[in-house]
């Protein structure tokens, strides 16, 4: 059974500031463990969040899911550009894939 690892601290980038969720998935799921790991997710909302971690990318969009009407924008963290993409906006002054400029 898959365990859903994560850390979640504040950042402040540029004009943004929210929060970065940072997790890891140890071991493996199945299917019918999804629903376990998403009830593992913490109540969260603000103005950004930044995903980023070690897993499927099933959990990415589960994440996402769970946060995207909780939080103005969300990002996925790419390390090869350091920034973070945003993936969903609810704000009319930012657009999928506007970059947030942040080192992890």
């Amino acid at each position: 059974m898959g365990k859903l690892v994560y850390n979640i601290r504040k950042f402040r980038a540029e004009i943004f500031s929210g929060l970065i969720f940072e997790f890891e998935l140890k071991g493996s799921v199945n299917p019918n463990e999804v629903s376990n790991i998403e009830k593992q997710l913490p109540d969260l909302d603000g103005d950004t969040l930044v995903i980023t971690g070690k897993g499927p990318a099933w959990l990415y969009c589960l994440i996402m899911r769970k946060y995207l009407y909780r939080f103005a924008i969300i990002a996925v963290y790419d390390p090869e550009l350091q920034a973070a993409i945003i993936v969903s906006s609810h704000l009319m002054s930012f657009k999928m894939g506007d970059l947030i400029q942040l080192r992890l």
